[in-house]
């Protein structure tokens, strides 16, 4: 193809979590919406995702799509605050379950000054100055946290619950999220009762403050091992820039020089961006060429304005030749000839679970750790769009992604092969299991 159709999606998903809207684009509390203007968002809304979306019914029939819709109109029944109809957005774009159609949260933020790490077990403290690392949070307010996450469930369009949890870990500390879910006390501070290693409870209250600045750290590094005979590359971000390349080129030298026989690149928290990075990757292996994903636009009128016709054409003639096999340019005659492994966890979304997934679907790495937040064949390619007038930006999905491997279409979520589950003994003890396992393997 001659230019890239859409955008890169990390740009998207780094937008969705991370960034702040413009001062027009911000709202104070105070600020109402009267229900004619809300009413004819949610109309526009409705209608975009039907004729834009390759499959809104996919996970929610039709029938109950249109029973939810109505419901979700009866609740505009008084002038609402940006954020009381900000969810009714949200849940609205929650009824297609595709967790790259979204709707942008415009307001700056605020905050608790708290990290925690959510799983199966409960959630975790893992990073703050009011409780122990490793303390299991019981509740928030007056809520349990499976009160919480259950709730939290109905607010976040999502394929798979590790994709739920992954959200939560960021929005349940956002000032928006925890006012719809009632955790903030009259006095503006959030109760949270702990139960510490030790089994004794102890319970703060916090004040919610300005979200920091986020720090621009490096998305790419590496790190050789040469006693566990070990590699790995740390991909935060797919970025195919020439500073990855180098990166690439710099570690693949060392690991020949040092003679290194497993290599390992990790996604644990990597949400998106391009799978090209895995080429550039595999340009340095034994890997002549694998089996890639296939790819259907939905070419709705407001996909080929902002896509454009000539790529319309482009991809269609791409498309018709059926060529779904991805050929490998290698950069250098001495290939990595040894094993290569994937270590995935629940914040490993979109391009980054389709670097896993190519990865197994071919048989040419082993994935590891815990299963993926992005399902394997999934909605993407984002249109953008913006309410007529709230002014809430909000994106659909335009095109199907289907993995290489056919008879796994349906998984919503990429297993390992290894399952190594991060657990609170991990976190006290500051313990990366799935490092320790690689560095053991022969």
């Amino acid at each position: 193809m001659k230019k890239i159709i859409f955008l890169v999606l990390s740009l998207f998903i780094i937008n969705y979590f991370f960034s702040f809207a413009t001062a027009k684009d911000e709202y104070n509390y105070e600020t109402k919406f009267n229900p004619q203007d809300m009413r004819e968002d949610l109309l526009f809304l409705e209608k975009t995702i039907k004729e834009v979306h390759p499959n809104p019914y996919h996970f929610t029939s039709q029938v109950i799509f249109e029973k939810k819709m109505g419901e979700l109109f009866n609740k505009i029944d008084k002038p609402l605050t940006y954020d009381e109809f900000y969810f009714i957005v949200l849940e609205a774009i929650g009824l297609t379950k595709d967790s790259h159609t979204t709707a942008y949260y415009s307001k700056k933020q605020r905050e608790l000054p708290i990290d925690w790490y959510c799983s199966k077990d409960g959630l975790f403290i893992t990073k703050n100055n009011f409780f122990q690392i490793g303390d299991k949070v019981e509740t928030i307010g007056n809520k349990s946290v499976h009160e919480i996450i259950n709730e939290f469930k109905t607010m976040i369009p999502a394929e798979n619950d590790y994709w739920v949890m992954s959200n939560l870990e960021r929005r349940l500390k956002q000032e928006a999220f925890l006012r719809k879910l009632s955790l903030i006390d009259n006095d503006g501070k959030v109760r949270i009762k702990v139960k510490t290693a030790n089994n004794i409870t102890k319970v703060k209250k916090l004040d919610v403050l300005p979200s920091p600045v986020s720090p621009n750290d490096v998305s790419y590094s590496y790190q050789i091992i040469p006693e566990s005979n070990l590699g790995i590359i740390y991909l935060d971000e797919c970025i195919n820039n020439s500073g990855y390349r180098k990166m690439l080129e710099a570690f693949f030298d060392e690991v020949q020089a040092k003679k290194i026989s497993k290599v390992a690149i990790d996604i644990r928290n990597n949400y998106g961006g391009s799978s090209s990075v895995l080429d550039e990757f595999l340009a340095y292996t034994m890997v002549d060429e694998y089996k890639n994903y296939s790819k259907l636009i939905h070419w709705s009128e407001q996909a080929i304005q902002q896509g454009g016709l000539e790529d319309m054409i482009d991809y269609s003639a791409y498309n018709r030749k059926g060529k779904f096999t991805q050929k490998i340019i290698h950069k250098t005659n001495n290939l990595f000839k040894g094993k290569i492994y994937v270590i995935t966890s629940k914040n490993t979304f979109s391009s980054a679970t389709m670097v896993a997934v190519k990865l197994k679907d071919n048989n040419i790495g082993t994935v590891i750790g815990e299963p993926t937040g992005g399902a394997p064949s999934h909605y993407g390619e984002l249109l953008r769009f913006r309410l007529p007038k709230s002014k809430i930006r909000f994106y659909v999905s335009c095109t199907t992604f289907v993995r290489p491997n056919p008879h796994n279409v349906s998984t919503t979520t990429l297993k390992p092969d290894v399952y190594i589950p991060y657990t609170r003994n991990n976190i006290v003890l500051g313990k990366d299991p799935a490092i320790d396992w690689l560095k053991a393997v022969k």
